[in-house]
């Protein structure tokens, strides 16, 4: 399954099974070939539309390389950050809790950038990646065309280096440390592709 997420609405791939057939049920099932990515990117706007189902007999993965090959491909990374009491690190940018990540630099691999982006928006180092926890997909419109964001999202520990603050050149409002018990306040005012991430485990 992929799932991509396009004005915040849920647009996802699933393989032609009958267990996959129940899941996600809630959206419109579609013909791939009918929407263009503009025509998707439209229809997502409107608050009437709660997201997407499309549905491929066979080659998922295959189907979902080539659909992304309309888009220009961003690949992004960042990361879900820990203190020593178990709170995770969150960025207020355009009014939304948001979770640190950018992109990736030409020749930069992709843990570098995790690691230097959440740096360098939260103003903080001593940071250690434990594992790799999940990719995300947004679409957004790129000056006269369509861009696919894969992010790359890593669970880090902070050994408490550095003072909070936020990279207010890039737009970033506020830094803050959530406790587990504020997760909900989080995700009530978050992108829907940020809260797959917080929906992993760790």
């Amino acid at each position: 399954m992929y799932k991509v997420f396009i004005n915040d609405k849920t647009v996802v791939f699933l393989l032609n099974t009958e267990d996959n057939l129940q899941l996600y049920s809630e959206l419109e099932l579609i013909n791939l070939d009918d929407y263009s990515p503009e025509m998707l990117y439209s229809l997502t706007a409107s608050e009437h539309v709660r997201g997407f189902r499309i549905v491929v007999n066979k080659n998922l993965d295959q189907a979902f390389e080539q659909w992304c090959k309309s888009f220009e491909w961003v690949d992004a990374a960042g990361g879900v950050v820990l203190n020593g009491q178990g709170d995770f690190l969150g960025i207020k940018r355009l009014g939304k809790w948001d979770l640190p990540k950018g992109k990736a630099e030409k020749g930069e691999g992709i843990e570098t950038t995790a690691l230097r982006e959440v740096e360098e928006e939260c103003g903080i180092n001593g940071l250690t990646i434990v594992s790799f926890l999940t990719r995300t997909f947004h679409v957004y419109p790129l000056r006269n065309h369509f861009a696919l964001k894969c992010s790359h999202w890593y669970l880090m520990n902070w050994d408490g280096s550095g003072e909070l603050k936020p990279q207010l050149e890039e737009g970033i409002e506020s830094v803050r440390w959530f406790a587990p018990h504020e997760r909900a306040d989080f995700l009530n005012n978050t992108y829907a592709s940020i809260a797959e991430v917080l929906k992993t485990k760790f």
